[in-house]
C-alpha cells in the first residue's frame, strides 16, 4: 500500500506507480518486509530531492504457513485482523524520503487459519490510532462465520468505509489499501 504527499495528484500516482515498481523488483531479493521497504526507500531517493515524501506499507506472506514479515514507512497502518480480536502492528516510522538512509524494522507475526493482514497508506493519516480502532471495532462486529466467509474485496470495503468515514470532513485524498488473508 503506497501514498505520497503532495497537492498534485498526477504526482501522487505517479509517485505510487514507482513505489510499486521498486516493491516487485525488489521482493524476490529481500530477507523481510523491512529489508524490501529499506530497498525500495533507496530506490525512491529522488521523491527527498524534489521535497515529497511517501507513506508505504509492505508485506511478504507465506498464505500457506502463515509467517508473515510487515513493516511501513510514514502515514500507515497496518492491522492483523481476526474474528477474536485484532490489533495495530507497526507505529510511526518515518516517511519515505525523509531520511534515504533509514533502515526500516520489520515486525514478524504469525496468522492463523483465515486471519488476515490489512495495509493503509496515504498522504494523511494523521490520527492513526483512532482510525485503526475504527477498523478494528468494525471488524469486531462480524461473527466468526462472517470472518471465515469475507474476501478481500470485501475487507477492503469495510476498511473504506472506515476511512472515508474519517476523512468525510476533509477532502478526501488518495488512500492505498490492502488485505490478505491467509486460507
Amino acid at each position: 500500500a503506497a501514498g505520497a504527499e503532495t497537492a498534485d495528484p498526477i504526482e501522487a500516482a505517479l509517485v505510487a506507480q514507482g513505489a510499486w515498481a521498486a516493491i516487485r523488483s525488489h521482493a524476490q531479493h529481500a530477507a523481510d518486509a523491512g529489508a524490501l521497504l529499506s530497498l525500495t526507500a533507496k530506490s525512491l531517493w529522488p521523491i527527498a530531492n524534489a521535497g515529497m515524501q511517501a507513506s508505504i506499507a509492505v508485506a511478504i506472506v507465506d498464505l500457506d504457513g502463515g509467517h508473515a514479515s510487515v513493516a511501513a514507512a510514514g502515514d500507515c497502518l497496518a492491522l492483523k485482523i481476526r474474528a477474536a480480536g485484532s490489533e495495530q502492528i507497526v507505529v510511526n516510522q518515518p516517511a519515505v524520503g525523509a531520511d534515504c538512509e533509514y533502515m526500516y524494522p520489520a515486525h514478524s507475526i504469525q496468522l492463523s487459519l483465515r486471519e488476515r493482514i490489512v495495509l493503509v497508506a496515504d498522504e494523511s493519516v494523521r490520527r492513526p490510532a483512532k482510525l485503526a480502532a475504527n477498523i478494528m471495532g468494525e471488524f469486531a462486529k462480524l461473527d466468526a462465520e462472517s470472518h471465515r466467509r469475507m474476501m478481500a474485496a470485501d475487507a477492503v470495503g469495510l476498511v473504506r468505509q472506515c476511512y472515508d468515514a474519517e476523512k468525510a470532513a476533509q477532502e478526501r485524498p488518495s488512500v492505498s489499501i490492502v488485505a490478505v488473508r491467509r486460507r
